[in-house]
């Protein structure tokens, strides 16, 4: 687009370098700090909702990947999540080099108050074992704390046939590419359920 050099009333030129045409609606006069003026458009307002694919639960870890590395809150569902033998479930986190072993401050325990666990190494968020006939749905929530690599999470399970719940609340130094997250046992494999995750950027 040509830019063009505005007459002043009292005979002086413009300092500021204008360009042609009326741009359009909503559109303002952005400077390039060199006096030269262009139209921009305003970015849209708030945060990009993303939802990533269901993954099936199966194996002896599953983990999910596709997280943006500016998400800034991040949303993990699962559903009839079981084994086929007891076992206490855990998520990590990572990115495209390892999944972390590292820096978590996980604190989980049973609403009933039976007593809970405390790891550095991976997120528990189930610890009352688990069977063919025992079957989790919760969710999970991951904020970003500032703009650095700190997380903070919140993550509810309930079992399907019985009542209780188990509840987890800690924080994961991370790394600057965390993109994924990935489900685990203490003790064996995983036999079926669904996982998703949705995250804000």
């Amino acid at each position: 687009m040509a830019q063009t050099k505005v007459q002043l009333i009292d005979g002086r030129t413009s300092p500021l370098v204008f360009p042609s045409g009326n741009g359009t609606n909503g559109q303002y006069l952005q400077g390039d700090g060199a006096g030269a003026l262009s139209w921009a458009t305003l970015p849209a307002a708030g945060l990009t909702k993303t939802t990533l694919s269901t993954v099936s639960l199966s194996g002896a870890t599953v983990t999910m990947t596709g997280i943006s590395s500016t998400a800034q809150e991040i949303s993990l569902f699962w559903e009839n999540l079981y084994t086929a033998s007891g076992a206490t479930f855990r998520i990590r986190f990572g990115d495209s080099s390892a999944i972390s072993t590292t820096n978590y401050r996980a604190h989980s325990s049973y609403t009933a108050g039976t007593s809970g666990t405390y790891s550095t190494t991976y997120v528990d968020f189930n610890g009352a074992g688990s069977s063919a006939s025992s079957r989790y749905n919760g969710l999970g929530r991951i904020y970003r704390r500032g703009t650095g690599n700190d997380w903070f999470y919140v993550l509810t399970t309930s079992h399907e046939n019985a009542p209780y719940s188990w509840q987890t609340v800690g924080t994961w130094n991370g790394t600057s590419g965390f993109d994924r997250i990935q489900f685990l046992t203490d003790s064996t494999s995983l036999s079926g359920g669904t996982a998703q995750i949705t995250y804000l950027s």
